[in-house]
């Protein structure tokens, strides 16, 4: 089962959003910066999607964007989304540029934020089984 992984500061917010994404059937993980979300990553979770903050201590979110994006083959795509309250045109045309799936601002509806985590994962699983083998695809 693919899993959506939140990743925030605010450790208040971060909860809040984990338990409205689980509401609407996601399998959430959580890390609370960059770096943990990286080591998350790096282990045996299956994750298909990342929604992550803008601004955070260290790497920030595009940062993390460009870590996961960059030279990931297909049978292991990754969606990224980016949470912020404010988004620059700077910071919206290096997301484009990485191949940001969507940017959300921080007074989203959770529906909306729900609706385009579930777009996202959906895009991600098509990009690894289009990665696949034939033989793979048709067991």
């Amino acid at each position: 089962m693919t899993r959506v992984l939140l990743v925030d500061d605010d450790v208040a917010l971060l909860e809040e959003l984990a338990d409205g994404v689980q509401s609407f059937g996601f399998n959430v993980l959580t890390a609370g910066d960059a770096v943990a979300a990286l080591a998350v990553i790096a282990g045996p979770a299956d994750v298909a999607v990342v929604m992550t903050d803008l601004l955070m201590p260290g790497l920030s979110g595009l940062d993390l964007a460009e870590r996961l994006l960059a030279g990931r083959g297909e049978a292991h795509a990754i969606e990224v989304v980016i949470l912020t309250g404010r988004l620059s045109e700077l910071d919206a045309a290096r997301a484009a540029r990485l191949g940001v799936f969507a940017t959300l601002g921080k007074v989203s509806r959770l529906r909306d934020v729900s609706a385009v985590l579930a777009q996202a994962q959906q895009r991600a699983l098509e990009r690894r089984r289009a990665a696949m083998p034939a033989a793979e695809v048709a067991k």
